[in-house]
């Protein structure tokens, strides 16, 4: 989790902290847009979605979910 954090603009980090933590939907669903920094001083916007759960003690389980490079769209 580590790097995946290192890899997120800091601007988006708690953007990004808040939607898997604290899923806005009910179900556990969350859907966020954010920056990345892949190196090289590139910045690159990537789409995620994905579903959070947690074991009945509130701890989190590992999330499952999908991340796609949207930079052309944006």
């Amino acid at each position: 989790m580590k790097r995946f954090e290192a890899s997120v603009h800091p601007d988006d980090q708690d953007l990004v902290r808040r939607a898997i933590q604290r899923p806005p939907r009910a179900d556990g669903h969350f859907n966020v847009e954010y920056r990345i920094l892949p190196g090289e001083g590139r910045v690159r916007w990537v789409a995620s979605c994905g579903r959070s759960q947690f074991k009945s003690t509130g701890e989190p389980e590992p999330l499952m979910g999908i991340s796609i490079d949207v930079t052309e769209r944006r």
